[in-house]
């Protein structure tokens, strides 16, 4: 099972100013490339500021997703939480099936630059 993560996420690293609102999308598919539902998998996106840490900066539960076939999309909201400007984030997008399949996850990067005020 793959997942895609289609947002203008270069290098896995995906580069917001600090305040910034952004909706992702999230597809995902079997091996074969075919569509794999994930309408009843639980999805939870964590942000940490490394990869080992044991404390969230913010949480995003699957009540945040909305989710269609293979895709979901959230909200990020990069005032929320305790996210800081001039900071990189490890982002993990997790999917947990109960059994049906495997459980899926993959982690990209999530950058804050500081927002200009004018």
């Amino acid at each position: 099972m793959t997942l895609t993560i289609t947002d203008a996420i270069t290098a896995k690293t995906l580069v917001l100013k600090h305040g910034e609102i952004k909706q992702l999308e999230f597809t995902y598919t079997d091996k074969t490339g075919a569509a794999l539902d994930i309408t009843s998998a639980v999805l939870t996106l964590t942000f940490k500021e490394d990869v080992d840490d044991t404390t969230i900066v913010h949480q995003l539960a699957d009540g945040s997703f909305t989710k269609a076939t293979n895709v979901a999309t959230v909200i990020i909201d990069t005032t929320a939480g305790t996210f800081e400007a001039h900071k990189k984030y490890v982002a993990e997008i997790e999917a947990t099936f109960g059994g049906l399949h495997n459980d899926i996850s993959q982690t990209f990067f999530l950058e804050l630059e500081r927002a200009v005020n004018g």
